[in-house]
């Protein structure tokens, strides 16, 4: 390996050797960095010189890194990062923003979280586009880590060293029934019950497919769920609209969340909390984004806008335990 040829390499370089390496393509790796595919070549044989190693072995239509180019990858990705801080501040003008942001969200996030966002900045940056699909949760890093997510929810897991998260909200799950369900009758008596609830069957709306016993596992119940969100769960539905025909035509119960429920009941009066005196575990919403775009100034102002439009003061006790 030659120094001068080492210290010839232009931050150019090197964003195309850390987008290689993620992409796993040279044609990816090219268009995210503007380059033909000549000059992508070149560039690849100057870094494959200066560093005195091939970098990649081709697998078409993929390029497997060498063990090197791994070794190389996170000191690339925190020069790169260091490098952002020497650009000038720019002054960030929302209206002016022309761009689609990809983000991974159940159903339960993306109605109560990600609608109100979507209001404002029909106010606030009129161009900007969200795209809001469920990923599962085995894949959320990996779309995060190869760009093509921008932003997910996530639940407090243990997370890879390249991801930076924000608290915006805290939530809970509720038991919802439709007006005129005998449970209410109870609960205007001050007779209503875990036992109560129990006794009907339950809608669960979640796009997460769990493990389903063909036999009623009661106990398993309670220890995923929690006792108070009713009785055993017959129908798991990633479809709000479906799930909510079905709660207003029938003696079922719904799982959903508050925060989710809070913004349907204010539009659809077919539906009631129950008011149970024993509420379920209040857990933090989270969202996740790679360290790649964490100086990203129009990235920045959306994770403030998700923070800003869905925090409240009165959860910053709770909050307060959690990274913000």
């Amino acid at each position: 390996m030659s120094d001068d040829r080492l210290y010839e390499l232009s931050l150019g370089d090197l964003r195309f050797f850390e987008a290689a390496l993620r992409l796993r393509t040279l044609k990816d790796a090219a268009r995210e960095c503007g380059v033909g595919k000549s000059a992508a070549s070149r560039i690849l044989a100057r870094l494959r010189e200066a560093l005195g190693d091939p970098l990649f072995v081709r697998s078409n239509p993929h390029l497997i890194a060498t063990p090197r180019a791994e070794r190389l990858q996170p000191f690339v990705r925190r020069m790169l990062a260091q490098t952002e801080a020497l650009r000038p501040a720019e002054t960030l003008t929302p209206t002016a923003m022309d761009r689609t942001f990809r983000i991974a969200a159940g159903v339960n996030a993306a109605y109560a979280f990600c609608v109100p966002v979507v209001e404002r900045l029909a106010e606030l940056a009129p161009h900007v586009r969200l795209a809001i699909g469920f990923v599962p949760g085995s894949q959320v890093f990996q779309e995060l880590e190869r760009g093509t997510l921008d932003l997910a929810f996530m639940p407090v897991v243990p997370m890879p060293e390249t991801m930076r998260t924000m608290t915006i909200a805290a939530n809970r799950l509720v038991t919802l029934v439709r007006q005129g369900h005998a449970l209410l009758e109870l609960a205007a008596l001050g007779k209503l019950t875990r036992e109560a609830v129990n006794g009907y069957p339950r809608i669960e709306v979640t796009t997460a497919l769990r493990q389903v016993e063909r036999r009623s596992d009661r106990e398993e119940s309670n220890r995923v769920y929690g006792p108070h969100l009713g009785g055993e769960c017959v129908l798991r539905i990633p479809y709000l609209l479906p799930a909510l025909d079905l709660l207003s035509r029938s003696d079922m119960t719904m799982s959903l969340s508050w925060r989710a429920a809070e913004r349907l009941l204010v539009t659809d009066p077919r539906f009631v909390v129950l008011p149970l005196d024993e509420e379920s575990p209040v857990y933090p919403v989270r969202i996740v984004w790679h360290e790649r775009e964490e100086d990203d100034p129009e990235c920045a102002w959306l994770r403030g806008l998700f923070r800003s439009v869905n925090h409240r003061e009165e959860e910053e006790k709770f909050l307060a335990g959690y990274a913000a």
